[in-house]
């Protein structure tokens, strides 16, 4: 199948436009031009984009961009270039196989009048917390819950999921940013549940938050 693509900031790169199934955008990523970003920079994109797609990942842009970062990090912090391998390996790292300071142990939804309630217990740096909260929707609803439990106020930024494969067997995985103050943190997850995916994404975001509050504390 061929895509559509278009040119890739001043390059002439043309990277493929991807279309993520249910995408929703509560608010658009920072104002950033594709100009502002190094040509060094923009063929990490290019080689990040090629080991997703070969993995069955469609990176949402502000992702694309955000880990290029990551890799240019680990690039200056290595003294040298790193190979697609240890790409891909930096990428399961850094969000799959992330230490989560914080994580869901159980959860329960109800839904009434078109709000959904969430009740569950958290692992928050090692101790038991119950959090509970109401929201339009399944992530609005553990927002609050986080919010009244731990004290700590998080919009969700952008939003992205797809299936890795097909079939009623084909896992799905969610891409999540947030924001907390003038900071954004990201988290991915996968799972055969999309709500689950969906969670485990967000708790992953907001232990790259909680791991970076408590280094500078």
């Amino acid at each position: 199948m061929q895509l559509p693509c278009r040119r890739f900031g001043r390059t002439n790169l043309e990277m493929p436009v991807l279309s993520l199934g249910g995408m929703r955008f509560q608010k658009s990523w920072d104002e950033m031009k594709f100009s502002e970003i190094s040509l060094n920079d923009q063929n990490k994109v290019e080689n990040i984009l090629n080991l997703a797609n070969k993995f069955g990942f469609q990176l949402p842009r502000w992702l694309q961009i955000e880990f290029s970062r990551v890799v240019q990090k680990k690039t200056e912090d290595s003294g040298g270039e790193i190979n697609p391998d240890q790409i891909w390996d930096l990428f399961n790292k850094y969000y799959l196989e992330s230490e989560k300071v914080i994580s869901l142990e159980n959860f329960k939804l109800e839904k009434q009048e078109g709000r959904e309630f969430f009740t569950a217990q958290i692992d928050y740096f090692g101790k038991e917390i119950p959090i509970s909260g109401q929201g339009d929707g399944i992530l609005d609803a553990l927002v609050e819950a986080l919010k009244g439990s731990i004290n700590i106020d998080l919009e969700i930024m952008e939003y992205g999921e797809h299936a890795l494969g097909q079939g009623a067997d084909a896992e799905a995985v969610t891409y999540i940013q947030i924001r907390y103050e003038d900071k954004r943190y990201s988290g991915v997850a996968i799972s055969k549940d999309i709500v689950t995916s969906s969670i485990n994404a967000f708790m992953g975001a907001a232990s790259q938050l909680l791991s970076e509050q408590q280094l500078a504390a």
